[in-house]
C-alpha cells in the first residue's frame, strides 16, 4: 500500500483507506458532502481553499538540510555562549561585593549579616536584568536559547530573584536593628521613614513579591491576557525603582569601577529592551507592509487569516515559526498575541490559523480585509532546520496541528504526520493533507476520537507509536499542543528511547 495511505481511529474502531484520495464514501466524512466536505458548509460560513502559491513557491525540504549540520552546530555554540555569558556576569558582579568586603570584619554578627544582606541585592538585581533581557525578544537571545528555553529560564530566575530580595530586605533589617538594639518591625518601620531611596526600595520589593505571588496562584489562571500582561511590566518600574536605591545607598556602587559596571548592565538591558520591542519591530514593519487579505473559517470553532505584503520573499521566517501579531482594527491595535504560521511561508502570502477561545481571538475572526498587521519575530527554534536529517515524525494536537501543517511543507519525503484531534468535525486542512500525502509522499495519519475512547488511549502509548512508526527511535519528532498532552507524549517516547536531542517541542507556553 502507498506510503500516502490514511489511518482513521474513531471511538475504539480502527478502519484503513488507500492511494491518499480524500475519502469521502464512508464515514466519517459523508455528511460533508462528496466533493467538497468544506463546500457551502454553514458551520464553517466560508470556503476552505489553499491559494496558489505565485513565483514565490515554498521551501522545498532539501535546503533546509544542507546545511542543516553547520546551523545545528552554531545553535549549539549560541547556546553555550549564552549560558557562559550568564554566569560569568553573574560572578562579576559577585565580585564587586567581595572586593569591597574585609574577612576580618565578617567576624561581627551585624557586618555578617550586613554583608550577606549586600550579597543577595546584587545576585537579585542581576537576575532580574536578566529577566528583562529574556523578555526583551532581542533576535540573539531567542535564537541562542529558543522560545522553550527561555521560558524555563525565566520562571527559574523569577523565583531566585525573589528569595534573593527577600533575604536582602530581612538581612539588612535584621543587621540595623542589631546595631541599633531594635527588634525587627520597629527597624523596619524606621528605614521605611528614612528616605525616599528606602521607600523606592521597599516599593520595588512590594511590586516583585506580588506579580510572583500572582504568577504562581490560581489568580493567574482567571486573568485575562493582557490584564496579566500589564501586571508583569509592573516589574519594569521596580527594577528602575531598585536601581535608584542602588546607585544611591550601595557603599561600592556611588563611583569606580563597580559604578560603571553597573550602570553598563543596566543600559545594556535598556538597549536590548529598545531594540527588541520598538526599534527592529518598526524597521521590519514599514519594509514588510502586512495587510489581511482574507479570513477563512477551518472549523466551527478554529480560522484562517490570509496576509499580503511587500517582499515577503524577503522576510526571514521559517515553517514551524510564531510571531506576535497586532491587528490594527477597531477593538484590536491593543492587543497583540504569539500564533504560529499554519503554512509554510510564500512570496505572496502568508497564513496564520487561530482557534476562537476568548474575547481576542473571537473578535480577529471579524477582521476585515485590508486591515493593517503589525508583527514581531519570527520566534523559535521548532523548524525543519533544527532536525538530523531524513524523515521526521510530526505530531500535532488539537489546534497545536498550525505548526504541524506548515512543517509538513518542508520536512522530507517518507514523513509521518500524526494528527491527534477530537472529533472528524474539528479536523483541519483535510484537501492540503491529501495533496501532501501525495505529492510530497507523506504518511498521514488522523487519531480522531475522545480523550477517554479505548482506541485514541491506545495509539498514543509506546506501543500505539511503535505501530505507528516503527523507527520512531531513529527519527526527529517534533510536537505541538497542550502541554500536558505534550508532555505525556515525551514520556512516552523517553520510554521508546528516543534522544532528547531528538525531540523538538512547542507545547503552546511562550
Amino acid at each position: 500500500m502507498a506510503r500516502s495511505e490514511y489511518e482513521y481511529l474513531r471511538g475504539d474502531t480502527w478502519a484503513r483507506r488507500g492511494s491518499g484520495q480524500p475519502v469521502v464514501d464512508a464515514e466519517p466524512f459523508d455528511s460533508y458532502g462528496n466533493d467538497d466536505p468544506y463546500d457551502d458548509s454553514p458551520a464553517w460560513g466560508g470556503r476552505h481553499r489553499l491559494p496558489d502559491a505565485g513565483p514565490g513557491v515554498v521551501t522545498t525540504w532539501l535546503p533546509e538540510h544542507v546545511h542543516d549540520e553547520t546551523r545545528r552546530q552554531a545553535g549549539n555554540t549560541g547556546r553555550l555562549s549564552a549560558v557562559g555569558l550568564f554566569w560569568v556576569l553573574l560572578g562579576a558582579s559577585v565580585a564587586v561585593w567581595a572586593h569591597d568586603v574585609s574577612p576580618q570584619a565578617l567576624t561581627a554578627t551585624p557586618v555578617l549579616l550586613q554583608e550577606a544582606g549586600r550579597l543577595n541585592a546584587m545576585v537579585a538585581a542581576f537576575l532580574l536584568l536578566v529577566q528583562i533581557v529574556m523578555v526583551s525578544r532581542v533576535g540573539w537571545v531567542e535564537r541562542s536559547l529558543g522560545s522553550r528555553e527561555l521560558l524555563r529560564w525565566h520562571r527559574w530566575i523569577g523565583p531566585a530573584a525573589l528569595l534573593a530580595l527577600l533575604a536582602h530586605l530581612v538581612l539588612a533589617i535584621v543587621a540595623r536593628g542589631l546595631r541599633a538594639g531594635n527588634p525587627p518591625l520597629v527597624q523596619g518601620l524606621i528605614l521605611l521613614r528614612s528616605g525616599v531611596e528606602l521607600v523606592a526600595a521597599f516599593a520595588a520589593t512590594a511590586i516583585i513579591l506580588l506579580v510572583s505571588v500572582l504568577a504562581a496562584s490560581a489568580l493567574r489562571r482567571r486573568m485575562n491576557y493582557e490584564r496579566w500582561k500589564w501586571v508583569h511590566r509592573t516589574t519594569y518600574l521596580a527594577v528602575y525603582l531598585g536601581f535608584g536605591h542602588q546607585i544611591a545607598l550601595g557603599r561600592d556602587l556611588r563611583a569606580g569601577p563597580a559604578h560603571w559596571f553597573w550602570i553598563g548592565l543596566h543600559l545594556a538591558a535598556l538597549a536590548c529592551l529598545l531594540w527588541g520591542r520598538i526599534l527592529h519591530p518598526a524597521a521590519l514593519n514599514l519594509r514588510y507592509r502586512l495587510r489581511v487579505e482574507e479570513v477563512v473559517w477551518e472549523s466551527p470553532d478554529m480560522f484562517s487569516i490570509y496576509l499580503t505584503g511587500r517582499r515577503l520573499d524577503r522576510l526571514k521566517v521559517r515553517a514551524g515559526h510564531h510571531l506576535r501579531w497586532r491587528f490594527l482594527g477597531a477593538g484590536q491595535w491593543a492587543q497583540s498575541h504569539p500564533f504560529s504560521l499554519s503554512a509554510a511561508p510564500r512570496a505572496g502570502w502568508l497564513r496564520l490559523t487561530v482557534k476562537a477561545v476568548g474575547d481576542h481571538t473571537s473578535a480577529l475572526a471579524a477582521v476585515r480585509p485590508g486591515t493593517r498587521v503589525l508583527f514581531e519575530g519570527p520566534f523559535g527554534l521548532f523548524t525543519a532546520e533544527r532536525s538530523h536529517g531524513g524523515p521526521v515524525v510530526l505530531i500535532g494536537v488539537g489546534s497545536g496541528v498550525a505548526p504541524i501543517r506548515a512543517l509538513a511543507d518542508v520536512v522530507p519525503p517518507e514523513s509521518v504526520v500524526i494528527y491527534r484531534v477530537r472529533s472528524e468535525v474539528d479536523l483541519l486542512f483535510h484537501h492540503e493533507w491529501a495533496a501532501l500525502a501525495e505529492e510530497r509522499n507523506l504518511d498521514v495519519r488522523y487519531v480522531i476520537g475522545d480523550r477517554a475512547a479505548n482506541g485514541p488511549r491506545a495509539l498514543l502509548t509506546r506501543a500505539g507509536l511503535r505501530s505507528l512508526v516503527p523507527d520512531i527511535a531513529v527519527r526527529d519528532v517534533y510536537l505541538c499542543g497542550p502541554g500536558t498532552v505534550i508532555n505525556g507524549l515525551v514520556g512516552v517516547l523517553r520510554q521508546l528511547r528516543v534522544p532528547n536531542k531528538l525531540i523538538h517541542l512547542d507545547p503552546f507556553e511562550y
